[in-house]
């Protein structure tokens, strides 16, 4: 929600008052660990998905949200990442995901079935399923030599929007930026599908949820926010 936002919603509900204080995107989980430790985090605080919300719960700094109204309309893949393992409980609010720009077929990696037979020990990342593909590996005689590894993300970023690169494995939160600096018009390489009984799959990040902390101030206000 942008702040031009928070006028109409402060308007329609009296009793809520939206104070926003953003954290710089490198030192967020610092800032909001020290915060949660000291008491002084807001009502709502943004969560990141899995281990680092899932820590962040266990120290009994995040609520449990299961009887949250409107929780149950989630598909249960949107509240995976905020979670505990054996996904009795809930303890952040979906908020929004993002693409990814490699596309992979179910053979190489099916989804939600490898990752929760990672989480019980059936499969590891070792194991062929999650190695077989070698796709990337067939494209190094296409990365620009021996230096390929070495430009960083802005770097890799620059080349692409000025035309020297042609391909930029990205996800969706980059496109906006692209079309402002890129002088062309770009397109999307369909995914593979090695046979016909494959089907394509596009990976979904969840990125961001929303959480309450127990000791909320504001709690029954922040929960209807």
């Amino acid at each position: 929600m942008g702040r031009d936002h928070y006028p109409g919603l402060e308007a329609a509900h009296r009793g809520i008052a939206v104070e926003f204080r953003p954290s710089l995107p490198a030192g967020y989980d610092a800032v909001i660990e020290d915060k949660l430790e000291a008491g002084t985090v807001g009502d709502l605080t943004t969560c990141r998905p899995f281990d680092r919300s899932l820590a962040l719960h266990g120290a009994g700094h995040l609520a449990d949200l299961d009887d949250l109204p409107g929780m149950d309309r989630f598909p249960a893949v949107a509240r995976s990442a905020w979670q505990t393992d054996d996904g009795s409980t809930t303890f952040c609010v979906p908020v929004a995901s993002v693409l990814h720009g490699f596309l992979i077929g179910p053979t190489c990696w099916k989804g939600e079935e490898g990752r929760l037979a990672l989480i019980a020990g059936r499969q590891t990342l070792a194991d062929e399923p999650w190695i077989a593909p070698g796709t990337l590996a067939r494209w190094r005689p296409y990365l620009g030599g021996g230096g390929y590894a070495a430009p960083t993300c802005r770097e890799s970023r620059n080349l692409f929007a000025s035309g020297r690169a042609a391909i930029y494995p990205a996800g969706s939160w980059e496109i906006a930026g692209f079309n402002a600096r890129a002088g062309f018009a770009m397109g999307a390489i369909a995914p593979q599908v090695l046979t016909p009984a494959m089907r394509a799959m596009s990976p979904t990040p969840l990125i961001w949820g929303s959480a309450s902390t127990p000791r909320a101030p504001t709690g029954q206000r922040a929960a209807y926010f």
